[in-house]
């Protein structure tokens, strides 16, 4: 045992072996002097980490540029929300409109072209200001963490899928009122009456009537549907990136970027809808007690399949792509830019 120890001292702290030794060691059986040495390698067992510094450019860079967009793609969210909402458990006033264009339509002649820019806009504004930061600011933190020692070029797609998952489910989880409260503004349809006057009021009222747990009502859904989003966004973008470099065609510049972009919102588009359906419905039920319309994200998809089938789930499919796509064409391209002027580099 201390032979052995001896040995593996010396091999590790690279310690000059004596002559009679190294003698001892050339007369054993087992010995060969023609078998070249191994040298010991030493991993570092410490987690991978970025500084404080990294992770706030690029969480600010994530922010900006999802902020930028969708102040321009709150009409598609808010059409989104009305026709997801319209047809749920309870709902007394029927069916307002019959597709997108109808809702798009019908919205901007009862209430006007501003409130399919501005209704539910700040909560949007500071939801993504944190949530969208935290998402995509923690990603490429996320990634280091799941390939360990792998090349950054040569980590797998599950891998970025996990990452992208774990970055978006943190975001939301922490940020799940400002999504409620957006939900529940976007969520008032023509002719039933306001809840709420405006943002902070909604934040307030939701507050001193359903509490903490209000605030943080439909979180289960919320951060599945994130973790998914963020899963698929970013790991569909990023393996993109890196599917497309191989080829003769792109290099890494604001074409890849937009092309990558493409790919990326219609997966997210496809693979978010129905997570997206059932919270939205779940966190409009402002009903308490027995009066609930669902007793849970799971109640809330039962209910939907049972009654609308399983296209319910992708209702609101069409305003779903014309907000994610544009939202991923520029703001995927524009986070880009903004990494490279902070100095963090690509994704």
């Amino acid at each position: 045992f201390c032979f052995i120890s001896l040995k593996y001292r010396r091999q590790t702290l690279q310690l000059p072996r004596p002559t009679a030794y190294r003698n001892k060691i050339s007369r054993l059986p087992c010995h060969s002097t023609t078998k070249p040495r191994k040298k010991t390698r030493i991993v570092s067992a410490t987690m991978p980490t970025e500084t404080l510094r990294s992770l706030a450019l690029k969480s600010t860079a994530g922010g900006l540029s999802c902020a930028i967009i969708s102040t321009c793609l709150n009409p598609m969210d808010n059409t989104k929300v009305r026709l997801q909402v319209q047809s749920q458990l309870g709902a007394t006033t029927g069916k307002h409109y019959s597709g997108f264009i109808n809702a798009l339509t019908k919205t901007i002649r009862n209430e006007g072209i501003t409130t399919l820019f501005t209704r539910g806009l700040t909560a949007s504004m500071i939801r993504e200001m944190t949530y969208s930061s935290m998402r995509m600011g923690l990603y490429d933190f996320f990634k280091q963490i799941f390939i360990g020692d792998t090349p950054i070029k040569d980590a797998s797609l599950i891998s970025k899928i996990f990452a992208g998952a774990s970055s978006g489910a943190v975001g939301s989880f922490l940020v799940n009122p400002c999504d409620l409260v957006k939900i529940r503004i976007q969520g008032q349809l023509y002719g039933s009456p306001r809840r709420y006057a405006s943002t902070f009021q909604a934040f307030g009222d939701v507050y001193r009537r359903e509490g903490l747990r209000g605030l943080y009502k439909g979180v289960g859904p919320t951060t599945m549907r994130a973790a998914v989003l963020t899963g698929s966004q970013m790991a569909s973008y990023d393996h993109s990136k890196v599917m497309l470099l191989k080829t003769p065609y792109f290099q890494d510049n604001f074409y890849l970027h937009l092309v990558s972009s493409i790919i990326a919102g219609f997966v997210t588009s496809v693979t978010t809808n129905p997570f997206d359906t059932v919270k939205t419905r779940y966190m409009n039920d402002k009903a308490r007690g027995v009066n609930r319309l669902y007793k849970g994200g799971v109640d809330c998809f039962i209910k939907t399949v049972k009654m609308d089938g399983v296209f319910g789930l992708f209702r609101g499919f069409i305003p779903n792509y014309l907000r994610l796509g544009p939202h991923f064409i520029v703001s995927l391209p524009l986070y880009e830019q903004y990494r490279r002027i902070f100095g963090v580099g690509y994704v």
